[in-house]
């Protein structure tokens, strides 16, 4: 009886599946893609059988291969999309009794941990979202808001801003199918350190995951807190259905983190196919906490900035806030040398000689007390002695010898100015 000569691609998946066995060998056809080399090799395989057989080179019985390799597969995938269909109707029908009354007039739109509502202000009706994170036990926050391309220019170029906390950053707008479409030429988002002023509506999401029948499943629950006590809950996340088209991976791969050469077979998935049925690929739960909060979606020929005005305000006055702040843990320092002001406790006052010179004088004092005393005292000199390094050069002159001196003593206090001046004129 002959063989179909298309079961050489399924001999040919299986030889560069034990070369990638050896990781001497498995490294380099890693590099080449090896382990999706299967997907093209068993799918020819089993279409060339099945051609094989219909044109009567082989037996007909041959054709039981590449059906029960193409309809067992499909009935698998059918089986995952129907729990997934199932799924979706769970969710909409859930999320869609749920009326949040926020009004961001009245009320701040925070969200707690990474998760960030920069999106929400990029393409609806809200002119600020906080984000809020733990730090050391105390909570703090940043906002962002939309604004114009000028003003993301002049922040950039702006040397005192720096350190402040206060950044800038550009945005795609999502694509349905890639999740990252045209980029935005005329704003950009600007982020800073800002308390929230309005009471404060919560945002919290949480994921687990789970399986469904085969079909693995991530839920996320994003609950909304409002200043009067009521807790609101929306239901979303993703799963990971086969796809249509068998794809069956063979390969191995390094694991970085056990470390350990781990080798693996199985079928490609669909991932982070959104349970919330919206045309975005990516951020579907972005869209039904909007409609949720009643927000007014905003098309991107229709953005509008903060008045620039207002920006530059804002800008001003985080930088006067986290200059006074450091300028404070400055001179606790030049008082109590072992002061605790933290690890990097001057990065905005970077070149700002308007606050440097005046305290000069106690400044090299500090630093020479500093690497006597040794320990949280010698932290605290060597940032206090970044800023005298850049002072102009005639200004520390004077204590030139002095600060020389220090290197006698730790090693690490090595004179080499660096003259920095970022004063506004």
């Amino acid at each position: 009886m002959r063989l179909p000569r298309s079961l050489l691609f399924f001999a040919a998946t299986a030889i560069a599946f034990l070369l990638q066995l050896f990781p001497y060998t498995g490294v380099f056809l890693m590099v080449l893609g090896a382990p999706f080399w299967s997907v093209i090799l068993i799918n020819l395989g089993f279409i060339g059988v099945g051609a094989e057989a219909a044109a009567g080179k082989v037996g007909k019985g041959w054709m039981i291969l590449p059906i029960a390799w193409f309809v067992g597969y499909a009935g698998y995938a059918l089986g995952d999309h129907q729990i997934l269909w199932n799924l979706k109707h769970q969710i909409a029908t859930s999320n869609a009794d749920v009326l949040i009354p926020f009004d961001p007039s009245r009320q701040a739109l925070v969200f707690e941990g990474s998760i960030s509502g920069n999106w929400l202000v990029n393409n609806y009706a809200l002119p600020v979202v906080y984000r809020r994170s733990d730090e050391e036990g105390e909570w703090h926050y940043r906002s962002t808001r939309l604004v114009d391309r000028t003003e993301c220019d002049r922040i950039r170029r702006d040397k005192s801003l720096r350190g402040t906390g206060i950044s800038v950053f550009g945005f795609h707008d999502r694509d349905g199918l890639l999740g990252s479409g045209k980029f935005e030429t005329r704003f950009c988002d600007m982020g800073q350190p800002e308390d929230p002023i309005l009471p404060v509506a919560l945002v919290r999401r949480s994921e687990s995951n789970r399986i469904v029948s085969g079909l693995p499943v991530t839920d996320i629950v994003t609950t909304v807190a409002l200043p009067d006590g009521s807790v609101f809950s929306l239901s979303g996340g993703h799963a990971a259905p086969l796809g249509w088209i068998p794809k069956l991976v063979m390969g191995c791969a390094l694991n970085s983190a056990a470390p350990s050469w781990d080798c693996t077979a199985g079928f490609v998935r669909d991932r982070f196919t959104q349970l919330n049925d919206t045309d975005l690929r990516y951020g579907s739960d972005d869209i039904v906490l909007a409609r949720a909060l009643g927000l007014k979606p905003v098309a991107p020929s229709d953005r509008q900035a903060g008045d620039p005005k207002q920006v530059r305000a804002d800008t001003a006055a985080a930088l006067k806030r986290v200059l006074d702040e450091q300028t404070a843990n400055l001179d606790r320092a030049l008082r109590d040398p072992g002061a605790q002001i933290g690890s990097v406790p001057f990065p905005a006052l970077r070149g700002r000689m308007d606050i440097i010179l005046p305290r000069l004088d106690a400044m090299v004092l500090t630093v020479e007390r500093g690497v006597e005393l040794r320990h949280n005292a010698r932290s605290n000199a060597q940032q206090i002695f970044h800023l005298i390094m850049q002072a102009p050069a005639d200004e520390i002159a004077p204590y030139r010898a002095r600060l020389e001196a220090l290197k006698t003593k730790d090693n690490w206090f090595v004179f080499a100015p660096n003259p920095i001046d970022v004063r506004a004129n």
